[in-house]
């Protein structure tokens, strides 16, 4: 599935719950990455990595978390990294993705 599509996780959500009722975990782990110092890192790859590693990560909190209520206990593990923590030349939207994704994992949801 394409994790930056709400509809694909709708999709996900409404399969995992058909088969195995309401969900109690999720783990997003998603991730790319280019290799390119600042200067040569296009608009376009800076907004597909946060889209994907970022925004998708968010997308799937959301798709999940009413099915979470439903059944009490559950876990939300987002993957993240130690570029998220540190300065990595050539990796200025990977590190910013995961510097993000550690924001939002910090959010009381």
């Amino acid at each position: 599935m394409d994790v930056t599509e709400p509809s694909g996780w709708a999709n996900v959500v409404e399969t995992a719950e058909h088969e195995f009722g309401s969900i109690n975990i999720l783990v997003n782990s998603t991730g790319i990455v280019n290799y390119t110092f600042f200067e040569g890192y296009t608009i376009g790859q800076f907004r597909k990595t946060i889209e994907l590693n970022l925004f998708g990560t968010f997308l799937g909190i959301k798709a999940v978390i009413l099915s979470m209520k439903k059944s009490g206990s559950c876990s939300i593990i987002n993957t993240s990294s130690i570029a998220g923590l540190s300065r990595y030349p050539k990796l200025s939207g990977y590190a910013t993705s995961k510097w993000g994704v550690r924001g939002l994992t910090k959010l009381p949801h």
